[in-house]
């Protein structure tokens, strides 16, 4: 997988296609749900990655809001100081 691919967003798709062709030579009916287990595994850790990005990036977003927030409320604040003092 190259660093471009990962940047542009497509490494699900490579990391899925890898996956598969990893598998494809390994199936059988004898250990067929050992590779369930496994794949299960891969899509449930890339899953928890994925959530994690998503939190963090929602997080900031939330403080940033809260900083425009806070600053608004400051502005108008300061505003209203000049109407008091008439």
């Amino acid at each position: 997988m190259t660093p471009d691919l990962v940047a542009g967003g497509h490494w699900q798709s490579v990391l899925a296609s890898d996956i598969s062709s990893k598998l494809s030579h390994v199936l059988t009916k004898e250990d067929s749900s050992f590779n369930k287990d496994i794949i299960k595994k891969t899509v449930q850790q890339l899953k928890d990655q994925l959530l994690g990005n998503v939190i963090r990036r929602i997080e900031i977003l939330e403080s940033y809001a809260f900083e425009q927030k806070r600053e608004i409320e400051l502005l108008k604040v300061k505003n209203e100081m000049p109407r008091i003092a008439k």
